[in-house]
């Protein structure tokens, strides 16, 4: 009996120790929370096994800045956009690393979808979208994408619409040194490309709960120096995230970038929203249209990252 007992509490304790949940974060993600290994802990074991110990993630690498040694493996190049061409200059250069929303003297707007959890929902509002000839941007996790969804993707990724980065997984940076945020950065590439069977070079990034900076609010050298090291120039916050389509109608305004997920309430709010917004004259674009961040290179060849580049 007292083996018997000692066997059933050992098992209760395995169970405890590995059980995942789903927690909803202040920017209204859905995250998996585990009970043993911590996340940051996690991305250092990951680290030590893929890096090559060029870079350490200490106190330097806060501080230091790329250089051409250090650059890494290729980036998705961007091409300016014609309004960049036209004046020489895109509207994302004269702004900061992290951008809120886009110009304010033009009547465009932004919907994005970010995780991409559920497909189903995913499936549900990018049809609906196409119906009305309207453009999404989804900010899929790269853990998220997965080969029984290659279908989905190659539909999006042909459209009007645009996939960006919400990194491999949703890690907050601020717990991440630089070379467990590169990691991240350049693993959702690679997912992407595996999905799609060709290389989507991504220039839009948004960093997990939208958090890049410090406590000062001073965005983190780490994740300046990775982001930049894979192409990515900014990261893309939001300025309306309202699942209340009334409440979110109150909060658009010129430039917007709207903050949705792939959750029923999301999908539901956004079917009242967007023929809102389309039936008071503004019109939807994707974040990289909207912030002038360049054009996606579409590549034969999937991105494949080389260990020590």
């Amino acid at each position: 009996m007292k083996l018997r007992c000692r066997v059933f509490a050992f098992c209760c304790s395995l169970t405890l120790l590995f059980s995942c949940a789903l927690a909803e974060e202040d920017d209204g993600s859905l995250v998996r929370i585990t009970t043993g290994l911590p996340a940051a802990e996690a991305v250092e074991e990951e680290l030590a096994a893929e890096t090559d110990g060029d870079e350490t993630p200490d106190a330097a690498a806060e501080t230091a800045q790329p250089d051409e040694a250090d650059a890494g493996a290729p980036a998705p190049s961007v091409t300016a956009s014609p309004a960049a061409e036209e004046t020489g200059e895109r509207w994302a250069d004269s702004q900061p690393f992290g951008i809120r929303h886009g110009p304010r003297d033009q009547k465009k707007v932004a919907v994005t979808m970010d995780d991409c959890y559920d497909r189903a929902c995913i499936r549900e509002i990018f049809d609906f979208c196409q119906e009305l000839g309207v453009p999404m941007t989804f900010f899929p996790l790269g853990d998220q994408l997965k080969k029984k969804d290659a279908e989905l993707w190659k539909a999006i990724a042909a459209s009007n619409c645009e996939i960006g980065s919400h990194t491999n997984h949703h890690t907050n940076w601020q717990h991440m040194s630089y070379n467990g945020i590169c990691i991240h950065l350049y693993r959702t590439q690679e997912c992407l490309d595996e999905v799609l069977g060709y290389h989507y070079g991504m220039v839009s990034l948004r960093p997990p709960f939208g958090r890049y900076t410090n406590e000062k609010g001073t965005p983190l050298a780490t994740a300046v120096k990775a982001c930049t090291r894979y192409g990515y120039e900014h990261v893309v916050l939001w300025d309306v995230s309202q699942t209340n389509a009334e409440l979110a109608k109150a909060d658009v305004q010129n430039g917007s970038i709207l903050l949705y997920h792939a959750r029923a309430k999301d999908v539901k709010c956004l079917k009242t929203l967007i023929p809102w917004l389309i039936q008071e004259g503004y019109e939807l674009v994707t974040v990289k249209d909207l912030l002038q961040l360049g054009e996606i290179e579409i590549g034969p060849e999937p991105y494949v990252h080389k260990k020590g580049e």
